[in-house]
């Protein structure tokens, strides 16, 4: 597997230890995606990395609307711009 991640990225080796049981869940993973462990545990990391920005993005998301919520009169245009965009859908 050569993801978007590792084009032109040189690699390192390194020993994981792992208890059985998780070995066992990624070796049948693995197995049923076609997958070497090296390709499984990249994605898995990867994966796991971008959920984490994702997380954070949407924490930041969040505490921006916190830090500067919405005015009454932002609330009451897009409150007027839905009921018009609803108005115009054939509701049968």
């Amino acid at each position: 597997m050569t993801s978007w991640y590792s084009l032109g990225m040189t690699t390192a080796k390194i020993a994981i230890s792992l208890p059985d049981d998780l070995l066992r869940l990624v070796d049948q993973e693995r197995g049923a995606k076609a997958l070497s462990r090296s390709e499984f545990i990249r994605a898995a990391l990867v994966d796991s990395f971008a959920r984490a920005e994702e997380r954070q993005a949407a924490l930041e998301y969040v505490r921006a609307y916190g830090d500067q919520p919405e005015t009454e009169d932002e609330i009451e245009a897009a409150l007027k711009s839905a009921t018009a965009l609803l108005a115009t859908e054939p509701w049968e």
